[in-house]
């Protein structure tokens, strides 16, 4: 066998072992709880806030809308929220803090 067709079965084999691994790897997060599991694997922290940062309204449970930022979860009274958030989290996080 050549050098080069060598090479494209090693290259091949690679591969394989990179998606098959993945795989593996996707199914042990879904396994472990899903999402909330996935987020605590890459250290998010949910903040638990009960009343949104932006507005200052109480959040209804069931209503929440979400969003990460800087390895937390915030929580929203609705998108509207989350796109002012993102606009500016400090300003939003200090009020936050402030309101506690």
């Amino acid at each position: 066998m050549s050098t080069h067709k060598k090479l494209i079965v090693l290259s091949f084999i690679v591969l394989m072992f990179v998606f098959a691994s993945s795989l593996v790897f996707a199914q042990r997060a879904c396994d472990f709880g899903g999402k909330a599991q996935a987020a605590e694997a890459k250290g998010v922290v949910e903040v638990g806030n009960t009343v949104c940062p932006v507005s200052g309204e109480k959040i209804e449970a069931g209503e929440t809308v979400k969003a990460e930022y800087g390895g937390k979860t915030y929580s929203f009274c609705c998108k509207m929220c989350v796109k002012d958030f993102k606009k500016n989290p400090e300003k939003y996080i200090a009020a936050l803090k402030a309101h506690k």
